[in-house]
């Protein structure tokens, strides 16, 4: 549940010089914590340069995690076992420059502070993570990003044809400890239209990072990256992930609404690799599931993946840029 407060200056557009800000305040009932925080933007704040601010405290803040490597401790019985807890602070000033109506080029200098909240009897607590965990004092981080983002789609809320390609790279810094780390990451998809309502969308994408992480800055696959899996079931210092999707969309009945609705299936792989392990395996999931696009105004669908490991369901939420 929360509550937002949104202005925006009354030229304010995508592509004018105006500005928009929220301030938002979510709690979690699962968690029973609260998120707070401001997202802003500003256009042309200097030249064809565009300012984007997101900062924000979430007092807690949850990942999965089962150990280091592709062949990883298969997560069993209590879902809260695997799970780490901590709380952030982050800061996040993105300097972006169009390319065009749809590339552009991002800078992100950015700040993070995370304390990892202590939670015996699990997962974290009984196992030796790099090195064992002294203590849960806050660690800080600066980093400086940068994204490169080549984008040319017929429909950026639905689209059926063209193709989309970023990547990056992030250099981060332990700001009280000698520790620093570099992160590179790219990623593809395309769609290619077919027959009469058909669309086949193929994403890749991969990951690896260089120097001295801290466990939980490594690189993960899982959830909406390898359906069929948990989020951030496998994790490692290289990753690599493919999803492939066979769309089939058509027009909603007028009675419902007006908008598109669809039916997909679709076949993910993935694997992540560790130093020193010595691993051969892929990890397969498949499924099928549900899209709903109302009046053009949000793209939702429903997925339902099965894995060797378990079945469930996976949620997408977009809204136009």
């Amino acid at each position: 549940v929360g509550l937002n407060y949104n202005t925006a200056s009354n030229q304010y557009t995508p592509d004018s010089a105006g500005s928009k800000h929220q301030l938002y305040t979510h709690y979690s009932i699962t968690q029973k914590a609260l998120n707070i925080g401001y997202q802003g933007i500003v256009h042309r704040v200097a030249g064809h340069w565009n300012l984007f601010v997101d900062a924000g405290y979430d007092w807690v803040k949850w990942i999965n995690f089962s150990g280091v490597g592709n062949e990883s401790e298969v997560p069993e019985g209590d879902r809260d076992y695997y799970r780490i807890r901590s709380s952030v602070l982050s800061i996040n000033t993105a300097f972006q420059h169009r390319i065009g109506k749809q590339s552009s080029i991002i800078i992100t200098p950015f700040f993070q502070r995370i304390k990892l909240l202590e939670d015996k009897g699990r997962y974290l607590s009984k196992a030796s993570v790099n090195e064992p965990l002294e203590n849960y004092e806050p660690t800080y981080f600066g980093g400086l990003r940068g994204d490169l983002l080549l984008q040319r789609l017929d429909d950026q809320l639905l689209p059926t044809k063209g193709v989309i390609f970023s990547t990056g790279v992030a250099h981060v810094r332990n700001t009280n400890g000698a520790k620093a780390f570099t992160n590179y990451n790219a990623y593809s998809r395309f769609y290619l239209p077919f027959l009469s309502h058909f669309v086949l969308s193929v994403e890749n994408g991969g990951a690896t990072v260089i120097g001295e992480p801290e466990f939980y800055q490594l690189n993960s696959i899982g959830g909406s990256s390898l359906r069929g899996f948990r989020r951030d079931r496998f994790w490692g210092e290289t990753i690599f992930h493919n999803n492939n999707e066979l769309q089939y969309l058509f027009d909603a009945p007028a009675k419902l609404f007006i908008g598109k609705l669809g039916l997909l299936a679709f076949v993910d792989q993935g694997r992540v690799w560790k130093k020193g392990e010595q691993s051969g395996k892929w990890h397969y999931g498949y499924g099928g599931g549900l899209i709903v696009v109302p009046y053009r105004k949000v793209f939702l669908s429903m997925q339902y993946g099965i894995s060797n490991e378990r079945a469930g369901f996976h949620f997408t939420l977009r809204r136009p840029l």
